[in-house]
Formats: C-alpha cells, structure tokens, sequence
C-alpha cells in the first residue's frame, strides 16, 4: 500500500513520518532495527512533537495502531511498548526512499501548513 491509501488524518501522517525520521536516525546511529523502531510509552513520543498534548499524542497513536502502522500495549489507558510495524517501515521507505532529508523536508513542510 502506498501512504495515501492508509487515509491517514494530517495528524497521523505528520505523526508516522516524525516516527519514521527517528528510526532512520537511530539506525544510522547503528542501532538495530528493533531498537529503532522501539518508543516506551506515549510521552517517548509526545517529545518527538513536543506542541502536541499527552491526549492528542494518545488520539493519533490510536488511529495508527487502527490503521496497523504502529503495534502498543496499554497502561493506563494510554500507548506503551510502541513499535512501528514492518508495514509502516516498508511504506514509508517507498514514499521517501530511505532519505533522512527528504522526511525531514516534508516534515518541515507539514508543519508550515498545518502547524
């Protein structure tokens, strides 16, 4: 699938891609690809987009567990344990190839216009 066949909200995709930028740099950092794809809990997250709440983190967290692009447990009724699925790796490297620069292009982008 391609990244707009998830239909995806702006949040959600602004979400994966910052998601997927911290993977990218962890594995160039030489950690492994679980290590990378690895976030704690909702507020390992919430500092990835720190002009987000706790409960808006938790909300696009949830709509992309839905969409399968990210696996969690829960505690306390929010986001632990929270990895990026294969499938979410997979789209993501089609849509921006691998490119450090071009995610964080478009990220930048996202966030002109909707943030």
């Amino acid at each position: 699938m391609t990244f707009d066949d998830y239909n995806l909200t702006k949040d959600a995709k602004y979400l994966i891609s910052v998601l997927y930028k911290e993977y990218l740099s962890r594995r160039k950092q030489g950690k492994s690809k679980n290590e990378s794809g690895f976030f704690l809990d909702v507020r390992d997250v919430q500092e990835l987009v720190p002009h987000w709440s706790i409960d808006d983190t938790t909300t696009v967290c949830n709509e992309l567990k839905n969409k399968k692009l990210i696996d969690c447990r829960y505690g306390s009724n929010r986001p632990i344990n929270i990895h990026l699925t294969t499938d979410a790796i997979f789209m993501l490297e089609n849509k921006f190839k691998n490119n450090v620069k071009t995610v964080i292009g478009y990220i930048k982008d996202f966030k002109d216009i909707f943030f």
